[in-house]
């Protein structure tokens, strides 16, 4: 009798109207969880590891963790097939989320999660430690819909030791895995990755892309991060890429807004001269850092147009040059960008502008520049609150309020807050301009004038790039007057 049956005699009350399915509490597996589960449902898992294969069987429902990937493992050690299954032609209504995906061995298919004919969602997931033998990916192979995932580990003997397929990656990590032709991830047709870091994996004797392979004219790279990885060559043939490489007979793949450093060549038999470590064949270049890899920087097979990118030895375009980048510590692997660098502010003019409000830099991290930008609303308030200094991490912000607007002026207030009114409140003391919890406040006696203020700015991480917002106040007994806004864009 099927899983599906016995739990419709034993539990009758989960198919008539229990939207949430618990595992192990209602069912003891994922599996049949999921034959019971109907289109909108969510199968919910406890933490803890399961020794099963998952199928999700056609349906549009959502299996996700309670305690996240870290605590919630679907472990396929031993079972000798791909560990999670989007077979039927599942959308984006099909989601996974919150687990550790781990112990495929495919064989001729996907290691840890096959979506071969799907686009299934895969959100927060660690898809670690998959093989395949012939299949096109280790990882995970389809046309996915991948979001904050860790990809690593995954070891495949075909094409991609990471990611295959018609997929969109955003704000994922490729790395440490192996392929023949693509280490880490190979894109097709619309496939693109969006904020992603690709750093640390090996291709095999394929040599087409230790990082990366984009097969197609509309796939893409955006603010991605590709370095570190390998690319090999055993044979009598040079290495074609161990960053990036590019295959197009319509169009070209668009690189924007990357960094490409410090890619490596395992060539041992050919003499050095085409081997290439950053972007081989046809691209669209900008925006983007190509630099310190082994070889050519830009291959010899196909001449990509570059635009505004900082390419070791030149390359024609407007606005590109050659210069140190200037990263904060590549030797430790970070590559964000320090003071001084010469990409800040770089980019293309066209291009929209960075989160500070600055135009954009060059590479994969813009740099937060410190910045305070006027904001009155309706214009009803006078303009009494001004920025003497950039509002940056571990310094104390100067800024001035000019007490004059408020005869009789007897504190001169600043409050900083998380929230922008857009548009304000109305009020008789004028028009709020800020909302939500208060950060920081400052306040010195009125002056009849210009009053001088201080707000301390923790050298936090996590307030580096945020945007808060200030609003200037004068107080004269129970009067009121409020003035002008600032937004804040807190940096370096």
């Amino acid at each position: 009798m099927k899983l599906a049956l016995v739990s419709a005699l034993l539990f009758p009350s989960l198919l008539a109207a229990q939207a949430t399915i618990r595992v192990p509490a209602d069912v003891p597996t994922i599996q049949g969880a999921i034959e019971l589960a109907q289109t909108g449902d969510t199968v919910l898992v406890a933490a803890g590891t399961y020794g099963e294969l998952v199928d999700f069987l056609g349906k549009a429902i959502t299996v996700t963790s309670e305690g996240g990937a870290a605590a919630t493992t679907i472990d396929g050690t031993g079972l000798f097939d791909s560990v999670v299954r989007f077979a039927s032609g599942e959308g984006p209504g099909s989601i996974l989320r919150g687990f550790t995906v781990t112990g495929g061995n495919g064989g001729a298919g996907v290691g840890g999660i096959h979506a071969l004919g799907a686009s299934p969602r895969i959100e927060a997931c660690i898809v670690r430690g998959n093989t395949t033998g012939s299949s096109v990916a280790a990882g995970v192979g389809g046309d996915v819909r991948m979001v904050d995932c860790l990809i690593e580990g995954n070891i495949g003997f075909a094409i991609a030791g990471g990611v295959w397929g018609e997929a969109v990656l955003r704000r994922c990590t490729v790395r440490g895995n192996q392929g023949y032709d693509a280490g880490g991830i190979a894109l097709t047709g619309n496939g693109r990755a969006t904020d992603c870091v690709i750093t640390g994996n090996f291709s095999q004797e394929g040599t087409y892309g230790g990082g990366v392979n984009l097969a197609g004219g509309g796939t893409s790279l955006v603010r991605c991060l590709i370095a570190e990885n390998t690319a090999a060559s055993l044979g009598m043939y040079p290495v074609s890429s161990a960053g990036v490489f590019t295959f197009s007979t319509s169009g070209a793949p668009l690189i924007l807004n990357c960094t490409i450093t410090r890619n490596f060549v395992y060539s041992p038999y050919v003499p050095p001269g085409e081997d290439c470590g950053g972007i081989q064949g046809p691209a669209q270049i900008v925006n983007t850092i190509v630099r310190d890899n082994d070889g050519l920087q830009i291959g010899l097979r196909a001449t990509p147009q570059a635009a505004f990118s900082n390419i070791a030895g030149g390359h024609p375009g407007p606005g590109n040059f050659d210069l140190d980048p200037l990263f904060v510590d590549a030797a430790n692997g970070d590559y964000h960008l320090a003071s001084g660098s010469p990409c800040i502010d770089a980019g293309a003019p066209q291009a929209p502008l960075d989160p500070d409000g600055t135009r954009a830099d060059v590479g994969a991290f813009h740099f937060p520049q410190a910045r305070a930008v006027e904001r009155n609303g309706t214009g009803v308030n006078p303009s009494f609150l001004t920025s003497v200094t950039p509002p940056r991490l571990g310094t104390d912000w100067h800024a001035r309020i000019d007490s004059s607007f408020l005869p009789g002026a007897g504190l001169s207030v600043i409050t900083i807050r998380t929230v922008a009114l857009d548009p304000g409140i109305l009020l008789p003391q004028g028009e709020l301009l800020v909302d939500g919890h208060e950060l920081f406040q400052a306040l010195v006696p009125s002056s009849g004038g210009p009053d001088d203020l201080f707000v301390p700015i923790p050298s936090l991480a996590a307030l580096v790039g945020r945007v808060v917002h200030a609003q200037g106040i004068l107080l004269a007994g129970r009067r009121a007057r409020l003035g002008n806004g600032l937004d804040l864009y807190l940096g370096n």
